[in-house]
């Protein structure tokens, strides 16, 4: 497990042609076809994968809709049992510029679009709600080109949550606004600065139903930026943060638990490790052998590494679970902190190793029959 887990995640955006699934016959509006690519691994969402280069082709909802500005602005909205759109009203003769979706209440003065992107949402898994926008038709095809980075939240493993929280330090909802052309991207309005606007929340209406939810976020360097799951004040699990990096336009993040469940697949995953925190969330079911007990640690100066067992490991006093770093040649290229939290379950016990004698160790929760510790600060 390379970046996919430790870094930003990013799977690039591809636009593509129209599939069959796309083709969207519409003579009254004279558009045969409307597309748009989003990303790939789609789960269960309305994002049906076509193996484009690594990319995918959105397929259209139910009540799904747009609106577009030209000659007379009007708003399409897809009727899934005819497997078209249908104009709100007067179709226009001419469509200049479309903007997608209806739902953040898209508005253009001159080629300054402006959009909402809400605080709160409730989670459907059919509905992603990806801001885009597309110029003039060509020909009969309409093809929408993403105006934000995306964040992909997999709930694989999550249970009983009723929130996932997106935090960062700078605005994440409120107006938004794009100057249409190539490679744009929306940026906060002028007013657009309030706290409340830095976080946002969805509840988890469906949960048992939904594996993934897709966010906009807007395209930018954020200082912080966190994903949390929210069962209650005193409950709350972190499945991702990320500080000083640059979210970019039609690329995608993930945040999620990690099913590790071996200290070699760890070993692994923190090839590449880097400045950047770096938060693993282990779902599986974790245990040490004979031939597998030792997580090594790289050395990478400044990095802070977490790890969240979502169990208690099923360690032992013949193969105990060990922490070990890299060796290292000066204090500088060490690890700084390393973090370490195992629940306590009944009748599960930890035998625990650490060896990071210039990183400071903090170790929280777990019943250990033994720890053993040589850390820079216990």
């Amino acid at each position: 497990m390379k970046k996919t887990l430790l870094m930003a995640s990013a799977a690039v955006l591809i636009w593509t042609s129209c599939s069959e699934e796309d083709a969207l016959n519409n003579s009254r509006q004279g558009l045969s076809s409307i597309s748009a690519v989003i990303e790939q691994d789609s789960g269960k969402s309305r994002v049906q994968v076509n193996d484009n280069n690594g990319g995918a082709t959105l397929s259209w909802v139910a009540d799904d809709s747009f609106n577009t500005f030209g000659d007379t602005n009007a708003t399409y909205v897809f009727n899934a049992e005819k497997s078209e759109f249908e104009v709100k009203g007067t179709a226009p003769s001419t469509i200049n510029y479309a903007a997608y979706p209806s739902s953040f209440n898209p508005t253009l003065n001159g080629t300054t679009l402006t959009m909402t992107l809400p605080t709160g949402i409730t989670n459907v898994e059919t509905q992603s709600n990806v801001p885009m926008w597309a110029g003039v038709p060509v020909g009969t095809h309409l093809s929408f080109k993403h105006l934000a980075a995306v964040l992909k939240i997999d709930l694989t493993g999550i249970s009983e949550y009723s929130t996932i929280e997106v935090t960062a330090d700078k605005v994440l909802a409120g107006n938004f606004t794009a100057t249409l052309g190539e490679n744009c991207v929306l940026a906060p309005a002028e007013n657009n600065s309030a706290d409340a606007n830095k976080k946002v929340t969805i509840t988890l209406a469906t949960q048992n139903d939904v594996e993934v939810i897709y966010l906009p976020v807007p395209a930018t360097t954020y200082g912080s930026l966190s994903v949390t799951a929210v069962k209650s004040e005193t409950e709350i699990k972190l499945l991702k943060s990320w500080t000083n990096l640059t979210f970019q336009r039609a690329m995608m993040y993930t945040a999620s638990l990690v099913n590790l469940s071996t200290p070699s697949g760890v070993t692994s995953a923190l090839d590449d490790l880097s400045e950047t925190p770096v938060v693993l969330n282990l779902a599986g079911d974790f245990t040490t052998s004979e031939n597998d007990s030792q997580i090594t640690i790289p050395n990478v100066e400044d990095s802070d590494l977490t790890l969240n067992f979502e169990s208690t490991p099923t360690t032992s006093e013949e193969n105990p679970l060990i922490i070990e770093s890299e060796d290292e040649t000066n204090v500088g290229e060490a690890t700084k902190e390393l973090t370490i939290n195992i629940p306590v379950e009944e009748n599960k016990e930890t035998y625990l190793t650490i060896n990071t004698p210039t990183t400071t160790a903090t170790i929280a929760g777990g019943d250990y029959v033994t720890l053993t510790a040589t850390t820079a600060t216990n």
